[in-house]
């Protein structure tokens, strides 16, 4: 696997003994789990969920790239350029 993209999706969240911690990181970062691929990811917003702010957000402080898929721009567009930056 070269990249990951997420698409309007959750992303992963350390897990503890069954229990989330995925809100219990400092304000300016969010940790990746540790067994999770050291591969580039990113993460493409297509604006149709207002749900998905919050991963959006938890890409961005993961220092992930993040793409918002504007509404005259094909999805395929947009996937484009958010591979192309990884």
């Amino acid at each position: 696997v070269g990249a990951h993209v997420f698409v309007d999706a959750d992303l992963p969240r350390l897990r503890d003994h069954g229990h989330d911690h995925g809100h219990d990181a400092p304000r300016n970062t969010v940790p990746v789990p540790p067994d999770w691929p050291d591969v580039p990811c990113g993460y493409l917003r297509t604006g149709t969920s207002p749900a998905h702010d919050p991963a959006a957000k938890q890409a961005r402080l993961r220092g992930w790239p993040v793409t918002e898929h504007p509404e005259r721009t094909s999805l395929a567009q947009s996937l484009t350029t958010l591979i192309t930056t990884l």
